[in-house]
């Protein structure tokens, strides 16, 4: 390892141009690290040209840029993959979550990297039938998101103390705030007062803040108990979507109408869409993983997270509420 370098605290962060790696760019760079920022080639770099990072872009699979994001780095944050509300083949969700993680794990340990934290997903455990759930709760992923993410975390806690590489493993819950274009859709529908519901709204969801996920991220980089681990990280309380709904319609100073529809119907439906436009190369109207955000329980205790790494979560859904509509009131997308 390039001592120099490893003075400077330097670390690599894929998936830098996404809502979340963005966020923690900023704050890594906010905390003195030097920060090596890996990019798609066809991503929106701007906010990473205005932080003043160093930049590199190419596909996570080729050998070029990536030999170029390793060299001398501490550590790698791994928040690249395809997302679940992305709609591609199969073959490419196995191929970006799975095969290219094990390669840049490699690559990482061959680069004399230290640390490797990779960002993967609470929904690994699908339906928590009895909330909350925790880390030894089953892994039950049921799309192919949840799958591959699943078989990515496999490959980064084996790759742990290999060639001296320490590997962590994060699981988020439904993460939110100002930057998330994801979540927009459920805002916009709430800032009109009308919202619908699949099912009776009465499962539950544990939302975490961008800033909460942020700090968890480096907490478990810093922390001498997580190499080889697995951390849930969630907000300060698991509520029910109806909830959910009001106080999101609160923070938007809207009146909150609420239309149900039967979720295992509807479940069904965005299966049927999937099935159809996927033979035409389109994006859905309907996706089950959007169903699913009313029909199972995402509740989970971070007890885990709160005992290795210290990790307190410090805003709540009515805060962040606040700040996630404000933001997208500002941008003009509410």
């Amino acid at each position: 390892m390039n001592n120099k370098l490893s003075n400077e605290r330097l670390v690599a962060v894929t998936g830098a141009s996404g809502f979340i790696g963005a966020a923690l760019c900023a704050e890594l760079k906010e905390r003195g690290y030097t920060v090596r920022a890996f990019a798609g080639p066809h991503s929106d770099i701007t906010g990473l040209r205005a932080m003043g990072l160093e930049i590199i872009q190419g596909g996570l699979r080729d050998a070029g840029p990536i030999g170029q994001l390793l060299d001398g780095v501490e550590g790698v944050f791994h928040l690249a993959g395809v997302a679940g509300h992305t709609f591609k083949r199969d073959a490419e969700y196995w191929d970006v979550n799975v095969t290219a993680t094990k390669e840049l794990l490699h690559a990482a340990a061959e680069a004399g990297a230290r640390r490797f934290v990779f960002c993967s997903t609470a929904d690994v455990h699908g339906h928590i039938s009895n909330p909350p759930g925790n880390e030894e709760s089953p892994l039950a992923g049921d799309d192919i998101y949840q799958v591959t993410k699943e078989h990515g975390e496999q490959a980064a806690l084996a790759a742990n103390g290999k060639k001296g590489l320490e590997t962590t493993v994060i699981r988020p819950s439904r993460v939110y705030g100002p930057g998330d274009m994801r979540g927009l859709r459920i805002f916009q529908d709430l800032a009109k007062g009308s919202f619908t519901m699949y099912g009776d709204g009465e499962n539950s969801i544990h939302p975490v803040y961008i800033s909460d996920l942020v700090e968890a991220l480096i907490l478990a980089y810093e922390s001498g108990k997580a190499p080889g681990e697995a951390y849930i990280i969630a907000g300060q309380e698991s509520i029910s979507l109806n909830r959910m709904a009001e106080i999101i319609a609160g923070a938007g100073e809207v009146e909150l109408h609420v239309r149900r529809l039967p979720g295992a119907m509807f479940r069904l439906y965005s299966f049927i869409c999937e099935t159809a436009c996927s033979f035409f190369g389109v994006e859905p109207p309907m996706s089950r993983r959007y169903v699913d955000i009313f029909v199972k329980n995402h509740s989970y205790s971070i007890d885990k997270a709160a005992r290795d790494l210290g990790y307190q979560p410090k805003v709540g859904l009515e805060q962040g509420a606040r700040l996630t509509f404000d933001w997208y009131r500002d941008k003009g997308l509410i």
